[in-house]
């Protein structure tokens, strides 16, 4: 091994240790349980963009003797690009929850499953071994049950949290099948060899595996009809929804599809079925913003309608706009999410119906979460824009008139839903008769 092949396994050691410490520590230190899930937190960012500077062609590779062959780790563009999305931003989320979780019970719990998620994100993206990919996006299930459940007092929490882990675990269910028949047909767990002797599987038993990732990618990137798990969500601390929704869980299903897109693109029925799994997606969960008015359900149906555009593209072949939407998804929805996590931290309430006038109290997340939305509802010159109008001319030159027609009107309403919400956090006067307070330093930055 060289300093550049461990290198790699740095950003799954680093937090999987934080939260080791974390659980070790007495629960009573409140100061020392925020510092230490901080240092490790920065850190993980840290060893997540050293990877920049390492060749794509990087594998760590540990003998063992089981059947499930090496434990591997290797690098490419879109591994690269996702742990840096899940360590970065998984940074941000821990730092947030200093103010955000101050003076909360139960502190370990939730740093501890939070350092083991980022682990686990990473571990998923960057193992070149099949079936442990397979062992980490188990990991990721658990960690979003025990954070979407994390006030267990609140039989919503509890309930989302069952309702998320249900969910995924159906769609574990597909990818382990499809791990399986590409095993026993390529004779390989190892990524690389799949993607290398696909070709020589009978297309039948491709078409097996393919509707597996199909359903494992629906369920962990909440695409309909298995969608209905990520709203639920919500009742989760404000920071924990910027971490799944932004940077961790839902990322993995569309990853995979992007990853083994290569080996699929040619059956008959993946690309069109991929294309309006996405369409329908988008469509009805902006639909579904258009007329919520809790403000995390509105950020959460908002998610759903972006992950759609990204399964979109992958069904037009358009891996790289995919992964680009991806990228800057995680960017504003990470603002918007942590934005509305300190508006709820001020005023009290996720309605808002009884918000409003926030404007002139709170210029600065005023304009923090209107550069957000302009990002979200692709406006020219912010990051949304780029890779939603590069879908969207994707769509117009590869793919069905029909469905890049509704996924215009999709952003339409997502530029409609996200001026409404502005509207009612920010504008008139307020509707509860409870005066905002000013948010700590540490959640503004």
């Amino acid at each position: 091994m060289t300093i550049e092949t461990i290198l790699l396994a740095v950003p799954i050691i680093i937090p999987w240790l934080g939260s080791i410490l974390i659980t070790l520590t007495n629960e009573g230190k409140e100061r020392l349980i925020h510092s230490i899930a901080s240092v490790f937190g920065v850190l993980t960012g840290m060893a997540a963009i050293s990877l920049l500077f390492l060749p794509k062609t990087t594998i760590l590779q540990i003998p063992s003797d089981l059947f499930l062959e090496d434990f591997s780790l290797s690098l490419n563009t879109i591994s690269l690009m996702l742990a840096l999305v899940a360590s970065v931003i998984g940074c941000l989320a821990i730092i947030f929850s200093n103010a955000y979780m101050h003076k909360e019970k139960q502190l370990q719990r939730y740093y501890a499953f939070i350092l083991l998620f980022i682990g686990s994100m990473n571990g998923l993206v960057l193992s070149e071994n099949l079936f442990y990919s397979f062992l980490f996006w188990e990991m990721t299930a658990v960690c979003s049950y025990a954070l979407i459940s994390f006030y267990n007092d609140n039989p919503d929490a509890v309930r989302g949290g069952m309702k998320a882990f249900i969910i995924t675990q159906l769609g574990g269910v597909g990818l382990l099948v499809g791990a399986f028949i590409l095993k026993n047909h390529t004779g390989s767990f190892m990524i690389s060899d799949i993607l290398k002797g696909a070709a020589n599987v009978p297309a039948n038993i491709l078409t097996i595996a393919g509707i597996g990732f199909i359903f494992a990618a629906a369920a962990k990137s909440a695409q309909v009809p298995l969608h209905t798990w990520l709203p639920d969500a919500m009742e989760a601390p404000t920071p924990i929804s910027a971490l799944i929704h932004a940077a961790t869980m839902v990322n993995a299903g569309v990853y995979l599809l992007a990853r083994f897109n290569g080996i699929f693109e040619h059956l008959p029925f993946w690309q069109p079925t991929l294309v309006w799994i996405g369409v329908l997606t988008a469509f009805l969960a902006a639909i579904m913003a258009a007329v919520a008015f809790d403000l995390k359900r509105v950020l959460a149906y908002s998610t759903v309608s972006q992950l759609g555009y990204m399964v979109y593209a992958i069904g037009l072949g358009g891996v790289f706009e995919s992964q680009f939407h991806l990228l800057n998804h995680a960017i504003f929805k990470a603002l918007l999410f942590l934005t509305a996590g300190a508006i709820i931290h001020s005023v009290g309430t996720r309605e808002m119906r009884l918000m409003g006038g926030l404007r002139k109290k709170q210029p600065y997340l005023y304009v923090v979460f209107l550069i957000g939305v302009a990002g979200l509802a692709g406006l020219p010159i912010f990051n949304g824009f780029w890779s939603k109008d590069l879908i969207l001319e994707t769509g117009l030159e590869h793919g069905s008139l029909v469905a890049w027609t509704v996924m215009v009107l999709t952003a339409l309403l997502t530029a409609y839903y996200g001026a409404r919400t502005t509207y009612l956090v920010f504008f008139g006067h307020s509707r509860s008769g409870r005066e905002p307070h000013d948010v700590s330093i540490t959640m503004k930055t």
